[in-house]
């Protein structure tokens, strides 16, 4: 831990600040999901009270994540995580669930939130809610936080295994001019989900997708397109979709080309043996198993 400050010295720095850390004991002091949502819950102060037409979008969004059956933090009920989401508005309720386990694995816990929400860093809280003041939409959602994590922490993510799947996400998008807005969109939001699904119980199922990009009409045919196009592939194993991850072959294709070669080749060794290849009664029966195959294969 205390070599991270010294991680662009060179190697033998680095030791040296390894042994310092001997001497000491890490203590690990993470706060709950439910603390960190109520802390920003808490930090975002307004003005004037919600306007009526937002307070109703806010809860048409909790519907939603309610009907796809999202489970909440430990310890937060439904209406404490209303009131949170309430307080905590333009951030989309599935960007409130997401940030503390987005920030603790990709960054620094509460000090990068409180990072995001206070800075004047691209992309970030205080420069989104000024285009959404010039018609921007109602809501932050995981695709502004894609962006600023891509536009702040791009060269620090390199160093993490696990953010692997943002950059896969953002070589993509650069790589495919005839992308939508939409489909853009979405692509972000599940190469973030990808990394939640690592550690937390949200993934990037249809219904997850359909709350997060609530704002995205058509959600599952625009999926289907991006399947077609072998930019998202689609797990059954847990219904989810995923980033491409460099693969053109298709294994379900493939799979059921393997069984039919099996069902042919089981039907052969089911014929009955010619009888010239028929064992006298006098041979053994192994010997009898061995000719009839030998007599399969030729």
């Amino acid at each position: 831990m205390f070599d991270d400050y010294v991680e662009l010295s060179d190697r033998t720095v680095r030791n040296e600040w390894a042994k310092v850390q001997e001497r000491f004991q890490s203590i690990q002091f993470n706060e709950s999901a439910a603390t960190t949502i109520n802390m920003v819950g808490q930090a975002i102060k307004r003005e004037h009270p919600l306007p009526k037409a937002i307070e109703n979008a806010i809860i048409k969004e909790l519907e939603a994540l309610t009907t796809a059956e999202i489970p909440l933090p430990l310890g937060m009920d439904a209406k404490e995580f209303t009131a949170c989401a309430k307080s905590a508005w333009p951030l989309h309720p599935t960007v409130l669930l997401s940030i503390p386990h987005l920030f603790r694995r990709l960054a620094q816990n509460e000090r990068s939130i409180f990072s995001y929400l206070t800075s004047m860093e691209p992309f970030g809280f205080l420069e989104t809610i000024c285009q959404m003041e010039a018609g921007g939409g109602n809501f932050i959602r995981l695709t502004d936080i894609y962006a600023y994590l891509l536009a702040n922490f791009e060269v620090g993510l390199s160093r993490i295994p696990h953010a692997k799947r943002l950059l896969e996400a953002n070589d993509i998008i650069n790589s495919n001019a005839r992308l939508t807005q939409e489909q853009l969109e979405l692509i972000r939001s599940i190469s973030l989900l990808n990394v939640l699904g690592e550690m937390s119980p949200l993934k990037a199922t249809p219904e997850l997708l359909t709350c997060v990009a609530s704002n995205i009409p058509g959600v599952i045919k625009e999926l289907g397109k991006l399947r077609t196009q072998s930019i998202l592939t689609y797990r059954r194993l847990d219904d989810t979709y995923r980033v491409w991850e460099g693969s053109d072959v298709d294994i379900h294709a493939r799979m059921k080309e393997a069984r039919r070669k099996l069902q042919l080749e089981g039907n052969l060794f089911m014929k009955p043996c010619p009888d010239i290849y028929r064992p006298g009664p006098c041979w053994p029966d192994d010997t009898a198993l061995k000719l009839e195959l030998i007599g399969i294969l030729n």
